[in-house]
């Protein structure tokens, strides 16, 4: 089974009342950072996003993270959606450039995204169009109470969001009308 195949499967099964582990922290797939070709595409924006994914990746491995139940894991393409689907958050480090598709990942599989506000207005503005996503502005704000506070905030509005707002025509009355009618 191919993995779109696996994500297809992972998103039709994808249940918010069936979630056993806490949080993942996605950092250490597929990245083209030390492609020479695509290095000046992102420009400063490439070097904020390597120095994120590292402190989110040692934050990750500390004793903070861990009692809140992160898992730094690294899972093979073909598991992905599926292993991504039983967790109730997915911490995003910024991506190549500022963001990353695991956010669009998780939410497909009702997975809340957490993701480090940084510099950029990009997630706020993402937050005001009514995306379910938890933003910090440091991932050492990330605990157990937290989880338990977003989770009980934002999991009722996963399956909406998913079914109204990530297919084409919800993605374009977000984008090029701003109507947030996916909360």
């Amino acid at each position: 089974r191919g993995v779109a195949e696996s994500a297809a499967a992972a998103v039709a099964a994808a249940d918010v009342q069936e979630k056993p582990c806490t949080a993942l922290l996605a950092a250490g797939g597929y990245s083209d950072f030390g492609d020479p070709e695509s290095a000046g595409a992102f420009g400063d924006a490439r070097a904020l996003a390597v120095e994120n994914r590292r402190r989110a990746r040692e934050w990750a491995a500390g004793p903070t993270a861990v009692a809140a139940g992160v898992e730094i894991r690294r899972i093979d393409r073909g598991q992905w959606w599926a292993e991504l689907a039983r967790y109730q958050f997915l911490l995003s480090p910024w991506g190549d450039g500022i963001q990353s598709p695991k956010a669009i990942e998780a939410l497909l599989v009702l997975t809340v995204p957490v993701v480090q506000r940084g510099p950029f207005p990009v997630f706020d503005e993402l937050v005001r169009l009514g995306f379910p996503i938890a933003v910090v502005d440091d991932w050492a704000e990330v605990r157990a109470a937290r989880f338990a506070r977003w989770w009980r905030a934002l999991s009722p509005r996963l399956h909406r969001f998913r079914q109204n707002c990530l297919n084409a025509t919800g993605y374009w009355r977000l984008v090029a009308l701003g109507d947030s009618s996916c909360r």
